[in-house]
């Protein structure tokens, strides 16, 4: 089975010295599709997104020292993200379930 999973999240932020701490919610699809012997079946699931963690700006970006000089990315922080996308909430519906905890680790380029 190949599964896409997408999300449309708002973010509420919360800015300290060291990090920027982040909470959000949104909708939630799953595109799925699923070659069987007869053929395959494919379709789209929705749900919902939740997702909270920091963002710790790092020094990986320096200035230009040249005048007028403007890099694309201002900075770089790494992220450290933990959330749920949930489509059968509260035992709600029927079919596949694509619900799933993700916990994530990454680099974020700022513009």
């Amino acid at each position: 089975m190949q599964t896409v999973p997408m999300s449309l999240d708002l973010l509420l932020l919360k800015r300290t010295p060291g990090a920027e701490l982040f909470l959000g919610g949104g909708a939630a699809v799953v595109a799925f599709t699923e070659e069987i012997s007869s053929g395959s079946v494919t379709g789209t699931k929705p749900g919902l997104d939740f997702r909270t963690g920091v963002r710790i700006p790092t020094n990986l970006v320096q200035p230009s020292i040249h005048p007028g000089k403007i890099s694309s990315i201002r900075r770089v922080d790494v992220e450290l993200m933990f959330g749920r996308r949930q489509h059968q909430p509260f035992g709600i519906g029927t079919g596949l379930d694509f619900s799933a905890w993700r916990l994530g680790v990454g680099l974020i380029g700022r513009l």
